[in-house]
């Protein structure tokens, strides 16, 4: 079996609202939104250190177009809220609108620099999240301090996703254990 190099990836595998894979795929991401959390929030404030509710946004991004991107990106803050309460309702409509950004941005993005690598898709994605964020926070806050809190206190969650995220996007675009688009 041939296997692409980690961090390549022809086209992001689009499923498109029809299809049952596509709702399995956000099914297994939101789950994986809503548990990586819980876990990382057993340990003090590492779900602010490592930012796990935006993780699998980006991935659906990269792995199956922004579709799959936006479901994952709405539903995982929402379904975590109201299983867990996290994140908290002041903060609730900042990281939906970071996580929908995210995964749209990961998907439209792996689009259209396909060929040229998840890495450059996953930079871009992220900083696109960061940059709307920032100035949506500010703008509505007027707390610097708030609006910047993903780059202090988060950046090593932001560094886990760039390095992380292509890799594993990688692997599963490359090996046959992802979810097809049906046409192979």
């Amino acid at each position: 079996m041939q296997t692409a190099p980690v961090g390549l990836l022809s086209q992001p595998k689009l499923l498109s609202f029809t299809q049952a894979r596509f709702y399995l795929a956000s099914t297994f991401l939101i789950a994986g939104n809503v548990l990586l959390p819980m876990m990382l929030h057993q340990f003090g404030n590492a779900g602010q250190i490592f930012l796990p509710l935006y993780f699998f946004s980006l991935l659906g991004g990269l792995l199956y177009g922004w579709k799959v991107g936006l479901t994952v990106g709405l539903l995982s803050p929402l379904v975590s809220f109201l299983s867990t309460h996290m994140p908290p309702m002041p903060i609730l409509n900042f990281v939906i609108l970071k996580s929908v950004i995210l995964g749209i941005g990961a998907g439209a993005l792996s689009r259209i620099f396909s060929g040229k690598g998840l890495y450059l898709s996953s930079f871009l994605a992220l900083g696109l999240m960061q940059i709307t964020g920032i100035i949506a926070i500010f703008y509505l806050t007027n707390n610097f301090k708030m609006a910047i809190a993903d780059l202090t206190i988060g950046y090593p969650g932001l560094m886990l996703m760039f390095l992380a995220g292509p890799i594993i996007a990688g692997k599963l675009g490359a090996n046959g254990s992802k979810i097809s688009d049906g046409n192979n």
